[in-house]
């Protein structure tokens, strides 16, 4: 019994580094299409990477836009 979850564990170890690796992996890619066809989000802070993939600089925080309160 201890043998299957130390091997549940191992499992579910890889399958975390796995999913963060490739999700550093593919951001970058799919930021750049998604800005190339015009479907990226303006109100969201994204952040600039380089042509292999590096992260840049982190994006500065955006203040939320507050509307203004109706006139009476």
């Amino acid at each position: 019994m201890r043998k299957n979850t130390l091997d549940m564990v191992s499992v579910g170890i890889v399958c975390l580094v796995g999913i963060y690796t490739g999700t550093k992996f593919f951001e970058p890619i799919v930021i750049d299409r998604l800005r190339k066809d015009g479907n990226l989000r303006s109100d969201v802070p994204i952040p600039d990477y380089d042509r292999d993939g590096n992260l840049v600089m982190p994006p500065p925080p955006t203040p939320p836009t507050q509307s203004p309160p109706p006139e009476q």
